[in-house]
């Protein structure tokens, strides 16, 4: 299906994206947001491919994402995003445009969703933790062995740290030169207002608040406990 209408939702690691696009997949009707462009920034993947094959994988993408209401979904962090729009740019019809006008070009109606966390120092040892553990979310009927014990590493933690208000800072520039403002969802307010946040969103995009998102668990399991909280002091 081509779609129509195209959700991004766009993060630095650890902003807390896997709770509200597991909300979002959940009412049926905001695409299945996935992290389909990380392919495309696989230097690897894309080292023996063609313009055609760039072109067929984008059109794929566009198919799986799409709910039968006809909206795209994805999610891309910063660090992809820069990878990402120099490849689409290869494409011939995109050579002379902008990050912002590629995404227009490639998305139909496109609206931005930014996730971020007011506490920096929490991200950085969420995603400090979750590098070394190897485990980056868990649902509640998949629990994870770590690949090692965490440690505590301030320079790795501080230097995480600058890269999140990097990423912040990119994705602001982003969106004042494509012309598209974002809803901002800040994760500490989801977790506090998960239903009425999950409904602002929505409405944003405008798409229906139907309830669907409400009643139940929060749709994955929180992975932060004592250790993060002693890092955080630390």
């Amino acid at each position: 299906m081509k779609p129509t209408k195209s959700i991004i939702v766009v993060r630095v690691q650890r902003s807390g994206t896997s709770l509200l696009c597991e909300a979002l997949k959940a009412t049926g009707q905001a695409g299945v947001p996935e992290e389909y462009f990380l392919q495309l920034a696989d230097v690897e993947w894309r080292r023996e491919k063609s313009e055609d094959d760039f072109r067929a994988y984008v059109a794929h993408l566009l198919d799986v994402g799409t709910t039968p209401n006809g909206v795209f979904g994805a999610n891309i962090m910063w660090n992809t995003h820069s990878g990402v729009w120099p490849v689409l740019q290869r494409l011939s019809e995109f050579s002379a445009a902008t990050p912002g006008e590629v995404y227009d070009k490639v998305l139909p109606g496109v609206h931005y969703v930014w996730v971020r966390r007011r506490d920096h120092v929490r991200q950085a040892v969420s995603w400090v933790k979750a590098a070394q553990t190897g485990i980056y979310r868990t649902d509640y009927d998949n629990a994870r062995e770590p690949l090692q014990e965490p440690e505590f590493d301030f320079k790795f933690i501080d230097s995480l740290r600058g890269l999140i208000v990097e990423g912040e800072a990119g994705w602001g520039g982003h969106f004042k030169s494509s012309g598209h403002p974002p809803a901002e969802v800040f994760y500490e307010d989801l977790v506090a207002s998960f239903h009425d946040t999950i409904s602002r969103v929505l409405e944003f995009c405008g798409l229906s608040v139907s309830g669907k998102h409400e009643g139940g668990a929060l749709p994955v399991k929180k992975l932060a406990d004592w250790i993060n909280d002693e890092w955080v002091a630390r």
